[in-house]
């Protein structure tokens, strides 16, 4: 083999980012943060140009997940095995309809402010 025909295979798969084949454990393969990092932006990618909205935090995971739930609409389902989870959006979820009842409450008295001075 040439030194250019040795090259070439090298070249393709670094262009190939998602092909990803292991021969390490995924604990150690995870321990990297650049690996960690480069296959969570992989993911993020994969899933944006499938139209499923990622993003990714810098400290508490559950609680991006539940306050993005919360705050991209009333259908979404926030799947986890986590019961603190579950206790984010109850929590969360009680506060943002206190704000939004809140909000509507603001919003009437404003209207009948505006209604009764004419």
């Amino acid at each position: 083999f040439s030194e250019k025909t040795d090259q070439e295979p090298r070249e393709e798969l670094q262009g190939a980012q998602e092909v990803i084949s292991l021969k390490i454990g995924q604990e150690k393969f995870l321990g990297n943060s650049k690996n960690k990092s480069r296959l969570i932006n992989m993911l993020k990618k994969k899933l944006s140009e499938n139209n499923i909205f990622a993003c990714q935090g810098e400290v508490d995971a559950d609680i991006l997940r539940v306050q993005t739930a919360i705050n991209t609409g009333p259908k979404n389902v926030v799947v986890s095995e986590n019961i603190d989870v579950l206790a984010l959006i109850t929590a969360l979820n009680e506060f943002s309809a206190k704000k939004l009842q809140d909000l509507n409450s603001l919003e009437y008295s404003s209207f009948i402010k505006a209604i009764t001075k004419k």
